[in-house]
């Protein structure tokens, strides 16, 4: 449970953050009137987590959901990450 409020707050305050920066959408930056935190970033990170969780339930394999989720960008996510196609060493065999 701490480890997933961790998440929330985490990814909450880096979307906010992101916002504020100018590097995420404006709406991602309104804070609540009362509380002052950032409840459209709150509500789309726990909208992404849940529908994480969904996944996990519709695909019970970990791997394959991963490699559905990971393909499902195309190549591009894994050029994100450093990802060489090539090899570690940078040449093909």
């Amino acid at each position: 449970m701490s480890s997933a409020n961790s998440g929330v707050y985490s990814s909450t305050r880096m979307l906010y953050g992101l916002s504020v920066e100018k590097h995420a959408h404006w709406q991602f930056r309104i804070l609540s009137r009362n509380t002052r935190i950032p409840v459209r970033s709150l509500l789309f990170s726990c909208f992404c987590m849940l529908s994480g969780t969904l996944l996990l339930f519709l695909v019970p394999n970990v791997m394959t959901l991963f490699t559905i989720r990971f393909n499902a960008g195309g190549d591009h996510g894994g050029f994100q990450l450093g990802y060489d196609p090539r090899g570690i060493s940078g040449v093909s065999s």
